[in-house]
């Protein structure tokens, strides 16, 4: 058996850490969605004045310590994530969201499973990096795959075994981290799991109104390089057919917008400079 190795930092090879700076334009572009008013309007408050909860604690009630972030990829998660780490971080702070690939966390032989979960907890509860940071595990449908899907044999023994580790953790948390667990596959997730999450938030492919708000928050902001040109053409395209590709996800929408931007500069704009 053999440990989760650590990068040069110290850090478990699975854990990537990334400290946020300025705001994120695709989150200022979704401040409207669902998703974000609900965080708005619940986790922030929470988050960003938790010391005003602090009597609370004694009885038990604390700011909302687990959501879950569920959808088809490409729709803002990891996004939303790094997001609300910028939004409930005290100005003093650094905002930093450390990541968890979940899928690198299963091993190979018995025991090391439960044991990599131990040394990432391990690692976010006493790093000066990850005390105040959001962490987000990623594809977590992998360590909590529904135990009714698992078998009896080794390996479902191991998940098992791994899940208990990481309650045993979690439940007595006392760091200031919020944990976002985040899939693909929600209805993959063991029962357990989704009756401790205090807070499950759906991400889904843009709407035709999502879509047009995107659009028109880059072309106001890049109206000096052909905003008004790229996104009048973008909204004709989203308007005249719903099933284009540009729907399908908050991320093709992204990068049909980028791709605009810069053939514009490229190939149509007079001074391509800023």
């Amino acid at each position: 058996m053999t440990p989760l190795p650590t990068g040069r930092h110290g850090r478990p090879a699975a854990v990537r850490v990334e400290e946020l700076f300025g705001a994120s334009g695709l989150a200022s572009a979704l401040a409207t969605t669902p998703a974000h008013d609900q965080l708005s309007e619940q986790i922030v408050p929470e988050w960003s004045h938790r010391d005003r909860l602090a009597p609370l604690a004694k009885y038990g009630i604390n700011p909302t310590r687990q959501l879950l972030f569920y959808g088809p990829p490409g729709n803002g998660k990891t996004m939303t994530a790094k997001w609300l780490a910028r939004e409930i971080t005290a100005s003093a702070q650094t905002a930093r969201c450390v990541r968890i690939q979940c899928d690198q966390l299963v091993g190979h032989y018995m025991g090391d499973t439960a044991r990599n979960v131990t040394q990432v907890l391990d690692w976010v509860e006493s790093d000066p990096d990850a005390r105040n940071a959001v962490v987000l595990w990623d594809e977590v449908d992998t360590i909590f795959p529904s135990r009714k899907s698992l078998s009896s044999s080794a390996n479902g023994r191991e998940i098992t075994s791994a899940q208990a580790t990481y309650w045993q953790r979690v439940d007595n948390w006392t760091n200031p981290n919020l944990f976002i667990l985040a899939t693909n596959r929600r209805d993959d997730l063991d029962p357990a799991l989704l009756s401790r999450i205090e807070c499950q938030i759906e991400f889904t492919p843009p709407t035709l109104d999502d879509a047009i708000t995107v659009i028109d928050y880059w072309a106001e902001l890049l109206h000096a390089h052909g905003g008004d040109v790229w996104g009048k053409q973008l909204r004709l395209l989203v308007k005249s057919d719903p099933r284009d590709p540009i729907l399908s996800s908050f991320r093709e929408l992204t990068q049909q917008i980028h791709r605009a931007a810069r053939d514009h500069v490229l190939f149509f704009s007079d001074d391509p400079t800023p």
